[in-house]
């Protein structure tokens, strides 16, 4: 069976178009960099959404959102050097500095004038080191499941940062390790058949080195997400899971006392990843925060 044949090819070409829905897959360079973005495309809506992605994800993980507010904003999401695997930067450095200007160069080259800016996890993170910079592009700034911003060791005796517990937890080798990950991302593990469980695990255990530099790199200039919060003067919501791991009472706190204008969500039973465990809820709480910043 030729699985790459014109056939097989043609109907792979149209379950992605069907997967996509209205939205486009699109390809630019800047710079010797090459960005893959998903984008409904310019329409009448006014506004934009950018969403940014965490630690080993990529674009396709926000289709969901990306479909409920296509039919208000126009929405993009790109595949984020450093955090997506095998997307690298063209200085090869993985800093918070260097991270935030890869998404300054999307912007710019999209000539997005002014916009919302949804990051999650990690991708927050970076989003905020951004936000600081040039917080005054910004309609707003979401902060789904932000990591680091209190960057300090634990209590627990083991004395990790969170991205200290992040290489920790990448350092599995066998299915039952990779399921803790899980465990530790999902409120519920969703279900997955055992092939696709151990493929997943090969391909990161395959990127292994390069996505712990990314941790070290980011642990090391984590300083900058705290300095650039009192910078940020859009309105920002931080919203998470109630038994999110990695988003700790005292970042929230931290976020809380030094932006200018937050508020807080919580979601009930979910974990780290709300775009993919409560779509529905996170996009129901994040349509009303854009309804008040309109209302204001």
């Amino acid at each position: 069976m030729d699985f790459l044949g014109k056939d097989n090819l043609h109907r792979l070409s149209h379950q992605m178009r069907s997967y996509l829905g209205g939205l486009t897959l699109n390809r630019i360079t800047v710079d010797g960099q090459a960005y893959s973005y998903l984008d409904s495309g310019e329409t009448n809506h006014k506004e934009t959404i950018l969403f940014i992605h965490g630690f080993s994800g990529n674009k396709t993980q926000w289709r969901s959102l990306m479909d409920i507010f296509s039919k208000s904003h126009r929405v993009i999401a790109f595949d984020m050097p450093g955090l997506c695997t095998g997307v690298t930067t063209p200085s090869d450095k993985y800093d918070f500095s260097t991270l935030a200007n890869e998404i300054a160069k999307f912007v710019n080259v999209l000539d997005l004038k002014s916009f919302h800016l949804f990051g999650h996890s990690m991708g927050a993170s970076i989003s905020t080191a951004y936000a600081g910079r040039h917080s005054d592009k910004l309609l707003s700034l979401t902060l789904a499941s932000v990591v680091a911003v209190d960057n300090t060791a634990s209590e627990d005796g083991l004395g990790l940062t969170p991205f200290g517990e992040f290489r920790k937890l990448m350092m599995f080798n066998t299915l039952e390790d990779f399921t803790a990950l899980g465990d530790r991302l999902f409120y519920s593990l969703p279900s997955a058949p055992g092939f696709i469980m151990k493929f997943s695990m090969n391909e990161l255990i395959k990127h292994r080195r390069s996505h712990i530099r990314l941790l070290t790199e980011l642990d090391e200039s984590s300083d900058l997400v705290q300095r650039a919060l009192p910078f940020i003067g859009c309105p920002c919501l931080v919203i998470g899971g109630d038994d999110d791991f990695f988003l700790t009472e005292k970042s929230l706190a931290l976020l809380e006392k030094r932006l200018n204008n937050v508020t807080t969500v919580m979601l009930d039973q979910c974990g780290h990843v709300p775009h993919l465990e409560k779509p529905r809820d996170l996009g129901a709480h994040y349509a009303s925060f854009l309804e008040s910043i309109t209302e204001n």
